[in-house]
């Protein structure tokens, strides 16, 4: 009945003449909605604005699809702005490949007539949502371009921006070299603009490429600083991105109660903000950490509703998805397939919400649990030696082992050596069934 109401008002529109007009204002209602909640939408009212942009998605759809198809200049920039201003909004709803496609086309619609500032935002936004994708080639040019633009037309946020961006790109590239020079470059910028959140994003990317280069003591205080401006702005996304990655620190330093309080508290501010990307990320980590803990039914469990979450999502975020498959390899160790399957389909089968409400129960209980008992090092293993072995146990390479530890994998592929020495094995197989058998695993 609603159609038929809309297409009659189109039909009596159109007869009047009055169409284009009609169009264009309703064009400029939601540039204006969408400019408004864009600064919000990472706040503490941004569940709230997400709602109501989804509540209005099918007339936005057709306003970008409007502004497409004009062959007037005006009418396609003001689509770009629309489109450039819901990026958080796909970003956050996981619409990441229809972000990107009214992006492209409207870039391409709008060719070089459109002012440098809206371009230059809105190459930013379509090459965040490709790096979310995984596609970096497409991100790393489409961030290249707004670099150029901005220094160009000496626009700082752009250039800042596309910095930023950069560095996603060398994180999703295993090049942390040049991401922390990307970072470090944008902080600069950042503060030179006195923006919190631009500043809060850069420390963060700045010491995440710390944390990989085996530096967690120096990593923990950027994170700690990003924490703080991100607290200061409100930005709730950067708050608990932050205390996701302190529970990162925390683990790799031996301290996994302090590990599950950090993702404790952010996943309830993950929770808060409706954000289902950083829900993945913190149920997977939680999981891995009960597995570590000594809980890998409940882990097990909890996996399951990250892979389901996961495969809903239809995209999984790159930083976490290696290390959710550890997870799975590890788990499959310690128990029996059917056991395994049992407990992942168990966890597949709940709806997010109850998910998110055993894993806030799961990640205060491994907080507030008893220190662990010392390790029991046997056949004369050294303490690194049995860290070195629990890692390998889960299935992870001497690589990722290296990168975990914060040592050379020269280092791992040493100590790896004495172990096999020290346990008389002769093959990875055998080192493995070793650790599961003396409960290292």
């Amino acid at each position: 009945m609603l159609e038929t109401v809309r297409d009659y008002a189109l039909e009596r529109l159109d007869v009047s003449g009055e169409a284009e007009a009609t169009r264009a204002a309703h064009v400029a209602y939601f540039v204006a909605l969408a400019e408004r909640a864009e600064p919000l939408l990472y706040g503490g009212a941004g569940a709230a604005w997400l709602t109501r942009l989804e509540t209005d998605l099918d007339n936005i759809r057709a306003l970008l699809a409007w502004s497409t198809s004009r062959a007037d200049a005006s009418a396609r920039e003001t689509g770009l702005r629309l489109a450039v201003a819901l990026g958080d909004f796909w970003h956050l709803r996981s619409y990441f490949a229809e972000g990107r496609g009214w992006l492209d086309r409207l870039l391409a619609a709008a060719g070089p007539d459109v002012s440098p500032a809206i371009r230059g935002k809105a190459l930013a936004a379509a090459a965040h949502l490709a790096w979310a994708q995984g596609d970096g080639e497409v991100a790393a040019a489409l961030y290249g371009e707004g670099l150029t633009l901005g220094r160009e037309h000496d626009d700082r946020f752009v250039v800042a921006s596309a910095l930023q961006g950069l560095a996603r790109v060398a994180w999703l590239r295993g090049d942390y070299a040049a991401m922390a020079r990307y970072a470090a470059d944008s902080l600069a910028g950042a503060r030179e603009l006195g923006n919190e959140r631009r500043q809060g994003v850069a420390l963060m990317l700045l010491s995440i490429a710390t944390l990989r280069q085996q530096r967690a003591e120096q990593a923990e205080p950027l994170l700690k600083e990003a924490l703080a401006l991100s607290r200061s702005c409100g930005f709730q996304r950067g708050i608990a991105w932050a205390l996701q990655t302190l529970a990162e620190c925390a683990e790799v330093t031996g301290r996994a109660r302090e590990a599950a309080a950090y993702l404790h508290e952010s996943l309830g501010v993950f929770l808060e903000a409706g954000d289902a990307w950083g829900l993945f990320e913190n149920l997977s980590r939680i999981a891995a950490l009960a597995g570590r803990a000594g809980r890998p039914e409940d882990a097990a469990r909890l996996f399951g509703a990250a892979e389901r979450l996961r495969s809903s999502l239809g995209v999984a975020p790159f930083a976490g998805l290696d290390a959710h498959r550890q997870t799975a390899e590890a788990l499959r160790a310690r128990l029996d397939p059917q056991s395994f399957a049992g407990a992942v389909a168990a966890g597949e089968a709940l709806p997010p919400e109850v998910a998110a409400a055993e894993a806030m129960t799961l990640a205060q209980e491994l907080a507030t649990a008893a220190p662990p008992a010392a390790p029991t090092r046997p056949a004369g293993l050294s303490e690194r030696e049995v860290e070195v072995l629990r890692f390998v146990a889960r299935g992870l390479t001497n690589a990722q082992t290296a990168e975990r530890l914060f040592l050379s994998p020269r280092t791992v592929d040493a100590h790896l050596r004495r172990i096999y020495d020290k346990l008389g094995l002769a093959t990875r197989a055998e080192v493995v069934r070793f650790a599961i058998e003396h409960d290292l695993a």
